[in-house]
């Protein structure tokens, strides 16, 4: 560890219990540092997924309503041709 005081500069060696310690404080940094990114990248393909269930929910809604388009006009032409 470096520290300055009264412009002098003192270098003291960490004990092995501080290493340790730094350690154990840096993985536990990246294990959470890891775990935001998973839960970023999920949460982003949880989107991208959503996203793509609505464009086709919305494709099969325009199907249905030109089918029914296509049936109403059968059925007014059948119509027609009892009367």
């Amino acid at each position: 560890m470096i520290s300055i005081k009264n412009g002098v500069i003192t270098v003291r060696e960490m004990t092995e219990e501080e290493r340790e310690r730094e350690n154990e404080r840096m993985w536990s940094k990246a294990r959470h540092d890891e775990a935001q990114a998973l839960k970023h990248a999920r949460e982003q393909g949880e989107k991208c997924a959503i996203k793509k269930l609505i464009a086709e929910n919305n494709a099969l809604i325009k199907e249905i309503k030109a089918e029914n388009e296509r049936l109403r006009k059968l059925l007014a032409e059948y119509k027609v041709k009892l009367i």
